[in-house]
């Protein structure tokens, strides 16, 4: 049987290879597509600033564009943050993290952020990392903007 493993001196695995005979093989066009980079949008709706995020809210990636957005916002004076999770496929425990920061910086100057349209998937990993009751959640766009009055 050949190990898919590679063997000998200076062999060094890296995430995402393949391995067929010993050789090196570059990953396939889906291993690049599985990290969905993160877009942010702002708008605002009177005081409240939307931001529409697009992608996946994982480490290394959208948890830093979080990060700059919400400092932003908040270095602006921005005190009513909405985040739009309508298009957010997937979120580990680095975009947990960030939200969670993002929320209590927020907290600390007195500015609020709560979350729209979380999808099924990000939902049960908010439901699992127990932070749900930290921040509201909310489904239309109207009710959640009125609701920072």
């Amino acid at each position: 049987m050949t190990s898919l493993l590679p063997s000998g001196p200076g062999s060094k695995s890296r995430p995402g290879a393949r391995f067929h005979d010993g050789q090196r093989v570059a990953p396939g066009p889906a291993a690049a597509r599985y990290n969905r980079g993160m877009n942010t949008h702002v708008r605002k709706v009177g005081v409240v600033a939307i931001v529409d995020l697009k992608g996946d809210l994982v480490t290394e990636d959208g948890d830093e564009e979080l990060h700059e957005v919400v400092n932003r916002l908040l270095g602006e004076g921005i005190t009513r943050i909405l985040l739009n999770l309508t298009h957010v496929k997937r979120m580990d425990s680095g975009g947990v993290g960030e939200l969670v920061t993002g929320w209590k910086l927020a907290h600390g100057r007195g500015a609020s952020i709560k979350l729209l349209r979380p999808g099924d998937r990000v939902k049960h990993t908010l439901h699992l990392s127990q932070i749900l009751p930290l921040v509201e959640v909310f489904e239309d766009e109207h009710e959640a903007v009125s609701s920072f009055a």
